[in-house]
């Protein structure tokens, strides 16, 4: 095989590959353009074809999903809505990331930049996709639980952010040091690769997507309602000072400050402040990882809406039809009352009949064995055993027409007392416990 020689550089390589890339992108623009002339003419009238999928179709195998995703691209992304031009702040990204784009509002498409690779737009996507998952009700719910919260807007967001950050309040507080943070320090920290996207999760507003470049103004997008405010970097570090009083050299460490600031613990897990090096001792710089310019949220779902009832007032509360467990005496151990047993944090012995309260189904329970039981052979067990049977065998005739009349409160407090049967019986066997056998 011969090897192909190239003599271009990479920078002349790339810049060619990219002036393709751009071409197949409007083309894809043109291609939406001519599908919605076929669509809105009668430019298909001598072709036979009643409609523009059925064109695509059978001339070029585009299916219904393509041909609305060509039209759809050219919709939103073509000068003026319908045109054969994309806009020209759209250039450079490519169909791929267009495809994504169309489902992303305006307001944030409009402050990306073709520098977003497909993976990153992608992820601001998920961001817009979970949120919508959440539902306006819930979003009252929350607002009205969460505790008030002053300041503006970005002062909201920049404490999330620094919340869910701990490592950039570890950076920003070490170049606060001086008391003054230089701005281009500033940028730096908070956008590394010169631009950065970060989703924070505000109770009672939603996902809010704030976008930074270091070569204009950001731009914060609720991403449930597509409404955005414009920030300059100035009122960002203005908040952040706000925030942290790092301008005040108090004098603490980074983890004391932000444990004070939002009152939890500093978390084990996140960065610690680095001590700055010497110049002479930085002999070799790592090798740069390349981070993803997009942070998602770090918050979990709001969670649905709680019935106030305790766990007590539940299990005592009685639905229509129901019968209490003591209303049937002949199924509860003799040495159980009708009130019930008082409820301890001990486990339960045979002092409360090894039986568990409404509302500890599924407690554990501890059996006390005396040498009759251990050894099997006193006459009172038996007689327990066979009466233990008996009734076990008519609570489940029982329960069967319980069901069947869907008396679902008697069938439920049936089951209970023909679980506690069994497991008294299974535990005060003889035969079955001696050899193993169940």
């Amino acid at each position: 095989m011969d090897v192909i020689t190239y003599q271009k550089t990479y920078r002349e390589y790339k810049a060619e590959l990219d002036s393709e890339l751009q071409k197949t992108a409007e083309g894809f623009v043109r291609i939406g353009y001519l599908l919605k002339v076929a669509r809105d003419t009668n430019v298909l009238a001598e072709s036979g074809y009643k409609t523009v999928a059925e064109f695509a179709q059978a001339e070029y195998s585009l299916d219904k999903t393509q041909v609305s995703r060509f039209i759809s691209i050219n919709d939103k992304f073509a000068e003026g809505g319908y045109s054969e031009r994309l806009q020209a702040k759209y250039q450079g990204f490519g169909y791929a990331k267009l495809t994504l784009m169309l489902q992303l509002p305006d307001a944030v498409n409009e402050a990306l930049t073709p520098s977003y690779s497909k993976a990153e737009i992608q992820s601001i996507k998920e961001e817009v996709d979970e949120e919508k998952k959440v539902s306006d009700i819930e979003v009252c719910l929350e607002a009205s639980q969460a505790p008030e919260e002053g300041g503006t807007l970005i002062e909201r967001i920049v404490r999330q952010l620094l919340h869910d950050e701990p490592g950039m309040f570890i950076e920003l507080h070490r170049e606060a040091l001086g008391c003054s943070m230089n701005m281009q320090h500033f940028q730096r920290i908070m956008a590394p690769a010169g631009e950065k996207t970060y989703s924070v999760r505000l109770a009672g507003v939603g996902r809010i997507l704030l976008i930074l470049n270091d070569g204009s103004d950001n731009r914060a997008v609720n991403s449930r309602t597509g409404e955005f405010e414009e920030v300059t970097w100035q009122q960002l570090r203005d908040a952040v000072e706000k925030l942290t009083g790092f301008k005040e050299c108090t004098g603490k460490t980074a983890e004391d400050r932000w444990s004070e600031l939002f009152g939890e613990p500093y978390p084990l897990n996140a960065p610690e402040a680095k001590s700055e090096v010497a110049p002479e001792q930085q002999t070799k710089q790592p090798a740069v990882r390349k981070e993803s310019k997009v942070q998602k949220a770090r918050t979990e779902s709001p969670k649905k809406p709680v019935n106030p009832k305790t766990e007590e007032e539940k299990a005592v509360e009685q639905i229509p039809g129901q019968v209490d467990i003591s209303d049937f005496p002949e199924y509860m151990p003799e040495t159980v009352h009708k009130d019930g047993c008082e409820n301890t944090e001990k486990p339960i012995n045979t002092q409360c009949g090894g039986h568990n309260l409404i509302g500890e189904v599924n407690a554990p329970v501890e059996v006390v064995n005396t040498p009759e039981t251990e050894n099997g052979t006193g006459a009172e067990s038996k007689e327990h055993k066979t009466a233990d049977k008996t009734a076990i065998l008519n609570l489940l005739d029982e329960i069967k027409a319980a069901v069947t009349a869907d008396h679902w409160g008697t069938a439920m407090v049936k089951e209970h007392s023909l679980r506690e049967l069994i497991d008294r019986a299974a535990h005060g066997g003889t035969d079955e416990v001696e050899t193993g056998e169940v």
